[in-house]
């Protein structure tokens, strides 16, 4: 979802700092978790650090966010999705993001906790890739597919204007990678497809980015059932059907789908309206607000390149893209 579930009532100044704190015996954290988010408990949290708790607190039960906590027999299924850039995951509106480091240091520590046997995490976002490339152990258990690699944008379908789409909806509803995956689900019995053929199957039809997995490889061949459990309907498929063939006719950039939404905004709105001068309007603010942003960032950037590499070099040294499998910057 990309609305917010909570409302923040603080903000914490170092989330790592606390979440090194929970660490040690199941009331030392209760203790912990007392002290420290007296509002968390009433129910007002901050998401971040809710995001980040759920795979760490593994007894704490003052807040109800999930009905248990995992432990050393559970596979575990994680699917998110939300905006993304490079080495950070978005949270929802208002919420600060989350570092791909802390992520995996909390991925790192829920394994050594022995907080579960194994983890699936499927990843929609943009440059979704750099939250686990260089970054996620093959040691922890974790098999990690996600919608792009580290460098480049997620894609939106299922959009306005596209065929099947009923015209009162002027948003995309859908993510290319997360729709391949669930409809896969939804065609298959998850009895019997493993990790493997529905990575190739997604990875076939999200063809407009690079869909990419990170971590353990020996869990592609575990079957869907495992982690996502299976509709007693879908029990008794006798064939596998294939959803990797291309039927979406129409995609766009994550970046670009509020571009989009105005866009379809104005264009359906009645000539000579009100509606149509403030879509208008709004359509014009957006356009000139993305290269207000472009112009300061490359500005901002040639004059840290300056100031750090000199003028010769500066372009080189900024526009050099990293080999794959390495994180985005050195620790």
């Amino acid at each position: 979802m990309r609305t917010s579930l909570f409302s923040c009532m603080m903000i914490l100044r170092s989330t790592r700092k606390i979440l090194d704190r929970v660490s040690s015996s199941t009331n030392q954290k209760a203790m912990m978790f007392i002290k420290e988010f007296p509002r968390i408990i009433q129910g007002m949290m901050l998401m971040q650090t809710i995001f980040m708790l759920l795979f760490l607190e593994t007894k704490v039960r003052s807040v109800e966010v999930v009905g248990r906590f995992s432990g050393p027999n559970d596979h575990i299924f994680i699917y998110y999705t939300d905006h993304g850039a490079a080495g950070l995951l978005g949270m929802p509106t208002g919420t600060p993001s989350v570092f791909a480091i802390d992520l995996i240091d909390v991925l790192k520590k829920k394994h050594a906790a022995k907080g579960y046997k194994s983890m699936v995490f499927y990843l929609e976002a943009c440059e979704s890739g750099s939250i686990f490339e260089g970054l996620l152990p093959k040691n922890v258990s974790i098999y990690a597919p996600t919608s792009a690699n580290a460098e480049e944008d997620g894609y939106a379908t299922y959009c306005p204007g596209q065929p099947g789409i009923p015209a009162e909806y002027d948003t995309c509803l859908g993510d290319l990678f997360s729709i391949s995956w669930m409809e896969d689900c939804d065609k298959n019995d998850l009895h019997k497809e493993t990790l493997e053929k529905q990575y190739e199957r997604v990875r076939r039809r999200t063809n407009d980015s690079h869909v990419m997995q990170y971590g353990d490889m020996s869990h592609r061949k575990e079957f869907l059932l495992t982690y996502m459990g299976a509709d007693p309907a879908n029990d008794s498929y006798t064939s596998m059907e294939d959803i990797s063939s291309p039927s979406i006719s129409r995609v766009v950039s994550q970046r670009d789908a509020d571009l989009l939404h105005l866009h379809h905004k104005f264009h359906n709105a009645p000539a000579g309206s009100h509606t149509k001068l403030e879509a208008q309007k709004q359509l014009l603010d957006e356009i000139a607000h993305r290269k207000l942003v472009d112009y300061r960032i490359n500005k901002i950037g040639d004059k840290i390149g300056e100031l750090l590499f000199g003028h010769q070099k500066s372009s080189k040294v900024l526009l050099n893209v990293r080999p794959q499998r390495q994180p985005l910057v050195d620790d």
